[in-house]
């Protein structure tokens, strides 16, 4: 192993994955299936021709603030930290 590699091995965060019930399992999907929803918006803003950059900037701040919250969300729910 290099340098490198084991310097960040030593600095990243040990998750593993939960095992989920099956109210866990209900609420992942959805939250998965609403942050297709909120990456497919966004993909939708670039692909609209019509929008300024200001204006793209603009709509672009809450999407993106929304998406990264539902990754939270589903991280949270998936995986757990074990030490």
């Amino acid at each position: 192993m290099s340098i490198y590699a084991s310097i960040g091995y030593t600095r990243r965060d040990h998750y593993r994955e939960r095992t989920l019930s099956n109210k866990n399992s209900k609420i992942l999907q959805e939250l998965e299936t609403e942050l297709r929803n909120a990456q497919n918006e966004h993909s939708a803003l670039y692909e609209d021709m019509s929008i300024t950059d200001e204006e793209l900037k603009e709509l672009e701040k809450p999407l993106q603030i929304k998406i990264d919250d539902l990754i939270n969300r589903v991280c949270d729910i998936k995986y757990e930290k074990v030490w």
